[in-house]
C-alpha cells in the first residue's frame, strides 16, 4: 500500500478506532487518558494491519471494523484480567470480631509462602511439593546447555548468567524464549 492510501485511510481508522475506544470508555467507566491509551492501541493496530488488506476480500471498512473490535477485545480482556484483582495494601488492618487488634494482611502470610501467597497462588504444602516435582521433571529433560542456564538465572542475574554461559545479548534471548517454551509445555507460565 502506498503512502497515498495510507493518507486516504486515516480518517476511517481514527472514526473505527475512536468509535471501539468510546465503546470500552462506556462499558468500563474508564477515566479519559485511559480512553486515549486504549484510542492510540487501537489506531496502532490497524495501521499495522492495513498493510494486510485485499480489496478482493471486502470493504475496507468492514475490514477496519473488524480488526479495531478485535483489538478493542484484547483490551477488554485486559481491562476483566485487571478488575478481577483485588489491590489490596500490606498495610490494611485485619478488621474480624476476633482480639487480632492491630494485626495488618502483611502479618497473615509467612515468609515461607512468600510472594504465591501475596498473589493468591495455592500455598498448600503438597500442591508445592507437586510443583516442584513436576518443575524437577521438566529441568531434567532439558538440554545440558539450557540446564546450565536455568542453573545460572537461579542465583545470578541475567547478565552475569549470560557471560557465565559464554551466549550473546541475542543467544541469551533465544535461549530463554525456548526455556520460556519447554517449561511452558510442562505447564509453567502463560503465552
Amino acid at each position: 500500500m502506498s503512502a497515498v492510501r495510507f493518507d486516504d485511510c486515516r480518517e476511517l481508522v481514527f472514526r473505527e478506532a475512536s468509535r471501539q475506544a468510546h465503546r470500552l470508555a462506556r462499558r468500563y467507566d474508564l477515566q479519559p487518558a485511559d480512553r486515549d491509551d486504549a484510542f492510540q492501541e487501537i489506531v496502532f493496530d490497524a495501521w499495522r494491519r492495513l498493510k494486510d488488506y485485499r480489496a478482493s476480500r471486502g470493504e475496507l471498512v468492514a475490514f477496519l471494523g473488524v480488526v479495531t473490535l478485535n483489538q478493542a477485545r484484547r483490551i477488554e480482556a485486559r481491562l476483566r484480567r485487571r478488575r478481577r484483582t483485588v489491590d489490596v495494601s500490606l498495610d490494611a488492618p485485619i478488621a474480624n470480631g476476633s482480639n487480632d487488634a492491630g494485626l495488618i494482611v502483611s502479618d497473615s502470610f509467612s515468609e515461607e509462602h512468600g510472594l504465591p501467597a501475596l498473589l493468591g497462588n495455592k500455598v498448600d504444602g503438597h500442591a508445592r511439593v507437586e510443583m516442584l516435582i513436576d518443575l524437577s521433571r521438566a529441568i531434567v529433560s532439558l538440554p545440558s546447555e539450557m540446564r546450565r542456564l536455568c542453573a545460572c538465572l537461579a542465583h545470578e542475574t541475567p547478565g552475569v548468567a549470560r557471560h557465565v554461559c559464554n551466549l550473546s545479548n541475542t543467544g541469551m534471548y533465544r535461549q530463554i524464549e525456548a526455556l520460556r517454551l519447554h517449561l511452558l509445555a510442562f505447564g509453567f507460565g502463560t503465552l
